[in-house]
């Protein structure tokens, strides 16, 4: 297994954020082991939700897991 640190800038989308570093990686799917930070204007989709949650107002992030991959 490869670590590779991301540092995303403010004002940038987190998600094309992540989707660039796997592109740019020449890989077809990554794993987020870990994420901390903050956002602003964030969406949030709860499970068996069918519409996203909007989060206007700044958030702190706490942690952040999951997979990435460029097909979804």
């Amino acid at each position: 297994m490869q670590l590779f640190p991301i540092r995303s800038t403010p004002g940038q989308d987190l998600r094309q954020a992540l989707e660039l570093a796997v592109s740019n990686r020449a890989c077809r799917a990554e794993f987020l082991i870990f994420g901390i930070g903050s956002l602003s204007n964030a969406q949030l989709r709860f499970a068996n939700a069918s519409e996203p949650h909007h989060l206007a107002e700044s958030t702190e992030t706490l942690s952040l897991m999951g997979t990435i991959a460029l097909n979804g």
